[in-house]
């Protein structure tokens, strides 16, 4: 696998992590920190748009409008959009494990989910 390909899947499982993290504390109903969800999912997404993952780059980008919003105030956290951020964390997941064993983004139809993460985020459009 390109050296630069195996750093950038080291640095995002480390970025899901933080996210993981993030979420698990929103889920607890504790104080979450969502500029680190936020940053977690830019990293991803500026990474992914160099490396041509287009995939990856629209679900990160569905992130950073989700944790923006949620960041800044514009959204109250809710179970819907917590859940939200752990379909955004699971499915990144998941194509980075497809990318980590061949080397390439793996093929997948994410509208369906994208358009779920648009009515998430809907209210303050």
């Amino acid at each position: 696998m390109d050296e630069i390909v195996s750093e950038f899947l080291e640095e995002a499982g480390e970025m899901l992590g933080a996210l993981n993290r993030v979420l698990e504390e929103a889920a607890a109903g504790g104080p979450a920190d969502w500029s680190t969800a936020y940053r977690s999912v830019h990293v991803i997404r500026g990474a992914a748009g160099f490396l041509a993952m287009p995939r990856v780059e629209r679900i990160a980008a569905a992130g950073e409008l989700l944790f923006g919003r949620l960041g800044s105030g514009v959204l109250e956290p809710s179970e819907t959009r917590i859940e939200a951020g752990r379909r955004i964390h699971d499915t990144l997941g998941g194509v980075l494990a497809g990318v980590r064993s061949s080397g390439a983004e793996p093929p997948g139809d994410d509208a369906s989910l994208l358009a779920w993460l648009g009515e998430v985020v809907e209210p303050c459009a």
